[in-house]
């Protein structure tokens, strides 16, 4: 059997979006449980469902997330209904807007790319990074959305930055519900 993992394509969603659901580890041709809750801890429409796992062991499913979701953290989880002990499980965030970088984990000194997406068009969104002890290393810093909320901004590393996890956000100034985050090393 593969080790045990439950994953989404991404780890940050918006309002409308496709969150794709993937498992693997289970036995195959198993009836597996999948719940879905959200950030408040309440089961989501439509979760529990039962999925028949595949040749290798996997389930796949998607969730559309809905106007007007929830923010925050959701967990998922997948338990095999014949043997418990086969239980795993994952989580995603569902945000106002996105900003990340291009990759998840870099070496100090290199070149960061920050894109965003799903911002109001035309306005001022502030961006900043901390480091794992809640040090600001870049920012406040405000970049300028395209006509489609779209913006693209990079940042150098330094190269005695402090290894470990990095903490990039934004906000808009104009509308404080309008915020996104996302977590790389």
């Amino acid at each position: 059997l593969d080790a045990l993992s439950l994953t989404t394509n991404r780890g940050y969603y918006v309002e409308n979006q496709q969150v794709k659901i993937h498992a693997k580890g289970f036995n195959p041709f198993r009836n597996v449980t999948l719940k879905l809750y959200d950030p408040s801890g309440d089961p989501v429409a439509g979760y529990p469902k039962n999925i028949t796992s595949n040749l290798t062991g996997g389930i796949n499913d998607t969730w559309m997330v809905p106007l007007g979701p929830i923010l925050g953290e959701y967990v998922l989880n997948a338990t095999e209904i014949t043997d418990n002990s086969r239980s795993v499980t994952g989580n995603f965030n569902v945000v106002s807007a996105l900003v990340e970088t291009n990759k998840t984990s870099f070496e100090q000194g290199q070149l960061v790319f920050i894109t965003g997406e799903f911002w109001d068009p035309l306005v001022n969104v502030t961006l900043n990074i901390t480091d794992s002890s809640g040090i600001q290393v870049f920012g406040q810093v405000n970049v300028l959305t395209s006509t489609t909320g779209t913006f693209n901004i990079s940042w150098n590393s330094s190269y005695d930055s402090v290894v470990g996890s990095y903490t990039l956000r934004g906000f808009e100034p104009s509308d404080t519900d309008k915020t996104g985050t996302y977590i790389f090393s």
